[in-house]
């Protein structure tokens, strides 16, 4: 019992001194299309005060799409592993080159849906090899192959009906599929 007693108490001490700011708290104000936007850093910084090593930036204006960005800093931008997390609970992450998503994953669960993709992107658009999971009351849609800004071109699609158990396999070639099973 002493253990389990003691083990909780660990847990709650680590989760608590993790989720506190053990670096430098800043804040910046950017200039975007709705206005100024606000945000604040806690995290390491370099010599010129730019963000540098481990750190999570907060959006705080409520209309911007973004909510946080966490992970590795490199003069400013992402760099490295790290997560994006949008307001509306999208999620990417994974490796990050000059603040853009080169590969990982992006997440997002709604109430009926969901959508899982793992592969290479643009920023945050599906771009290259990738493999998409989209689920919803009445489907199952999984398509791997090659994605070009988001859009499925080529490759196997795999859509099953969760209704009636039909299983329809396609081969996209340039972004056309052709029905190669039923």
């Amino acid at each position: 019992m002493k253990k389990l007693i003691l083990t909780l108490v660990a847990v709650i001490f680590v989760n608590f001194s993790y989720s506190q700011c053990e670096y430098i708290l800043k804040s910046f104000t950017y200039n975007w299309s709705g206005g100024e936007l606000t945000a604040s850093y806690c995290g390491e910084i370099n010599t010129r005060g730019e963000m540098n090593g481990q750190g999570k930036l907060t959006y705080n204006n409520p209309d911007y799409q973004i909510h946080y960005e966490e992970g590795n800093w490199k003069n400013g931008n992402l760099e490295g592993y790290a997560t994006q997390v949008n307001r509306n609970g999208d999620e990417f992450q994974g490796t990050f080159i000059n603040g853009k998503l080169t590969s990982g994953t992006y997440t997002r669960s709604l109430k009926n849906s969901s959508v899982k993709y793992e592969g290479l992107f643009n920023g945050v658009n599906y771009q290259g090899k990738g493999f998409l999971k989209k689920e919803n009351n009445e489907n199952v849609i999984t398509q791997d192959g090659t994605f070009i800004s988001d859009r499925f071109a080529n490759g196997i699609e795999i859509k099953t009906s969760k209704i009636d158990g039909v299983i329809i396999k396609s081969n996209y070639i340039d972004g056309i599929p052709t029905i190669t099973e039923r």
